[in-house]
């Protein structure tokens, strides 16, 4: 994780060398895909930023047709008019959209510019699960269901009205690691069907046993002798074994002195990086709490074979708690490892 976390760092610094526009909250090559059923429509919109230099920006929009897998690509450039807001300069791929399915293909257009000018008009209020909404006419108001912590526009979904229900929801999010041909065709093939997960270790109910007191860079937990000590990168990690080599793991890593963690705004900033460059979180899952000293933020995220894991990370200057478990022996087993989790403590 060492390696990693100084990458994002140098990938940090490199973004915040490119000349700003409005849309310098998005990193370079965050990306973002939505599942939109509003109306009568059964689409997957992605966007991906990228940023130039002379304050343009690209934005790469992929359209996806769930219904019979169609898929078109639009290309934009645009930048900020006079007034400071952005819009497009530049539209390509238009020609390849069959005319009578151009409107609701093209929809993503003004879907981007509108997703963009709501942040924008809300920025202030947004903190990590907050619903503003966006009045049309007697008969219609969305609703955003924000958190800050997000790539992209930083909402997880839009409900509309009374409804809970999501008319648009966040499926894929992440970072491209550059920008060549190769990142962008990633990004364009993405598989972004219904997500249905599987089912990894069995949902049993973890075996009484000894309890131990260990020792973990300077902090102290009580777990049992279900766990078993491994290293990693450095760092002790704790692994419980039950159905598998490691149905949950719990340690505390170091952070490189480089990357600060002093301050609520460097916690965040660094959350951000960590949650937009891991592949197959679930948005929706993201819930964050933090105080003066602390960030904590935990999500739910899938591998190859569908197999849901929650993850628990708490940033602390110069560490980060770091908790995992797969989510069914997790919900099973949820008085267990909370006690575990809040036995961990700072070395006094």
């Amino acid at each position: 994780m060492k390696k990693f976390l100084c990458v994002l760092v140098l990938f940090a610094v490199c973004v915040s060398s490119v000349l700003a526009n409005s849309l310098s909250y998005i990193r370079n090559g965050e990306f973002t895909y939505y599942l939109d059923t509003r109306g009568k429509s059964n689409y997957a919109r992605g966007y991906l930023v990228y940023h130039a230099e002379g304050g343009y920006s690209f934005v790469f929009m992929s359209v996806v047709n769930l219904d019979d897998g169609k898929k078109w690509r639009i290309v934009a450039q645009g930048n900020d008019n006079d007034e400071g807001k952005f819009n497009f300069t530049k539209l390509n791929g238009l020609e390849q959209i069959p005319e009578e399915i151009r409107g609701v293909v093209t929809q993503s257009v003004p879907d981007f510019l509108n997703f963009n000018d709501n942040y924008q008009k809300n920025k202030e209020e947004i903190g990590f699960d907050t619903k503003i909404s966006d009045y049309w006419d007697e008969k219609l108001v969305q609703y955003y269901h924000y958190n800050k912590i997000l790539p992209l526009f930083k909402f997880s979904h839009i409900s509309v009205n009374d409804s809970e229900q999501p008319v648009v929801l966040a499926r894929l999010m992440g970072t491209i690691p550059n920008y060549s041909q190769e990142s962008l065709n990633m990004f364009f093939n993405m598989d972004i069907s219904e997500f249905k997960p599987s089912h990894g270790a069995a949902s049993v109910k973890i075996p009484q046993a000894k309890k131990i007191k260990v020792r973990m860079n300077g902090y102290k937990a009580v777990i049992d002798k279900n766990w078993k000590l491994n290293k990693f990168e450095g760092n002790d990690s704790w692994w419980l074994k039950v159905q598998t080599i490691r149905d949950a793991m719990i340690m505390v890593e170091n952070f490189p002195e480089r990357i600060p963690l002093a301050t609520p705004e460097q916690r965040l900033e660094i959350a951000k990086l960590l949650i937009a460059n891991r592949a197959g979180i679930l948005p929706y899952s993201i819930k964050v709490s933090e105080t003066k000293k602390s960030l904590t933020f935990q999500y739910e995220s899938y591998d190859d074979k569908n197999i849901v894991t929650v993850t628990r990370m708490t940033l602390v200057p110069g560490k980060c708690l770091n908790f995992s478990a797969y989510k069914d022996i997790f919900e099973e087993n949820k008085d267990y490892f909370e006690t575990v989790i809040s036995s961990l403590k700072k070395i006094k």
